[in-house]
Order: structure tokens, then sequence, then C-alpha cells
């Protein structure tokens, strides 16, 4: 199964390939907010020092906005040792004309999300900001296929590395919008918000696809974190150290 079929048109918001519902959800979502997600990440020590190098990919981001911002933040924190690859899905081929996009050690390739084309071991963190996995999990992939993405998904990470996925209320959407921009209402408001983003987030949309036991067979293979407050709000899945890595093996 390709998640390029699952990213097919459905709205007007996605029939330039994502374009523009991207640009209406970064004015919900901006990149300092994911600047903010990864400073939380840093400060519970989920990241690695500073001294260090940290790799990166987003499984699914396609219009890279946020990985950029990201990007920017910790690339100037971190002395130019980070790698940052953003999966580009719908093949907009964003890379290749947008100079908003062009940095060493930022790249943008297209690949099957469900078969990353990563050594095994290599990333500290997998971001994926309603991407991939919301996508298998609305789409109502089975059960045994969306663990076994899991697992895959776990294989490319390090021994202490990460998936990030989002964990907002999309409930509290209301709230949102009326405490950071006042004005908005009714059809002034639809303006700045497309379907897709005011569907459940992630971690909504995983349990309420496979129910609350799900999160009892992911606990058996990662550890779970709830990191942030409001739309900063983020689920970590974070592996469990191995019996080898215990024994320093």
């Amino acid at each position: 199964m390709q998640l390029q079929d699952d990213l097919m048109p459905r709205n007007p918001y996605e029939m330039d390939g994502g374009r523009a519902w991207k640009a209406d959800a970064d004015k919900m979502f901006t990149p300092a907010d994911a600047v903010i997600v990864f400073q939380n990440l840093e400060k519970i020590d989920l990241l690695p020092p500073r001294t260090e190098a940290l790799h990166i990919a987003s499984i699914s981001s396609n219009v890279p906005t946020l990985e950029i911002g990201v990007f920017d933040a910790l690339q100037a924190q971190r002395a130019g040792k980070v790698t940052f690859i953003a999966g580009d899905l719908t093949h907009l081929e964003i890379g290749k004309d947008d100079e908003r996009f062009k940095r060493e050690g930022f790249h943008i390739v297209q690949w099957d999300a469900q078969h990353l084309p990563l050594v095994d071991h290599t990333l500290h963190v997998i971001y994926d900001k309603k991407g991939a996995l919301w996508h298998f999990a609305k789409k109502e992939m089975p059960q045994v296929e969306f663990l076994e993405i899991l697992r895959q998904l776990k294989d490319k990470l390090k021994p202490s590395g990460i998936i990030v996925i989002d964990n907002f209320d999309y409930n509290e959407v209301d709230e949102f919008f009326f405490n950071d921009w006042g004005f908005l209402a009714g059809q002034e408001q639809e303006r700045y918000m497309n379907p897709y983003q005011t569907e459940p987030s992630t971690v909504q949309t995983i349990t309420r696809t496979y129910g609350e036991w799900i999160w009892k067979k992911i606990s058996k293979i990662f550890g779970i974190i709830d990191v942030g407050d409001g739309i900063h709000s983020v689920r970590v899945l974070k592996v469990k150290p191995s019996i080898k890595s215990l024994l320093g093996v």
C-alpha cells in the first residue's frame, strides 16, 4: 500500500498537491510552534546534547515549512551538526525550485512512508506532524500492519531514538482561535481552518480507529511520554532499551 494513494486530492485545499492547505495550516501551527515542540523535547533530554550530531526525518512533510523552521533553529544552536530529511510523498519536487528549502544538511526526498530507504539505527528523531501515521490510522489500516509499520520505523531509530506525533485536542480549536486570534469567528474563521486541520490529531485518530488497546500494544515496543500543552502537545514514542544495550554490548 502506497501512502501516495491516501493523499489523492479530496477537497479544494488539496488540489494543488497540498500547497494551498499547507499555507492555511501554517497560520494555525507555525514553524515557530514546531520549534517550541523541539525545545520542549530538549528540556527533558529527549534530544542528544548540543555538542553531538542530530539526525531527524519527517516522514511526510511534502511542503516542509515546519521542518525548515526547526532545522534552521537547531542548526544555529548546534553549530551545523544537524541533518534533516523531509519526505515528499506527493512528489511535489519542491526542493528543485524553491530556494526557501535549500540548505546544506537539509534534504527533501521522495519515498514510500512504509519502507524508508534509510540505514537502520541512524535517526535520533522521526517527526510526524499529522502525517503518515495519521493517514494510515484514518484509512483504517489493519491493526497488525499498523503495528508492523511502527516496528519498521523503530528499526530506523538509534537506541535512544524517538517518534514524535501530534496530540493537540482539536475539540479545543474554537478556544484556541478565541484566545489567539480574537476577532476570528464564523466565516472569517473558516478562511483559516480547512477540514484537514480540524480533524482529530494523530493520537486521537489512532485511538478512535483501533481503541485504547492499541496503546497497550505500542507500549510493548516503545515507552510513551506526553510532552507540552495546547497546540504544542505531542506524544513521544521512545525506543525501549534492548537487553544488549543494557549489558553494554
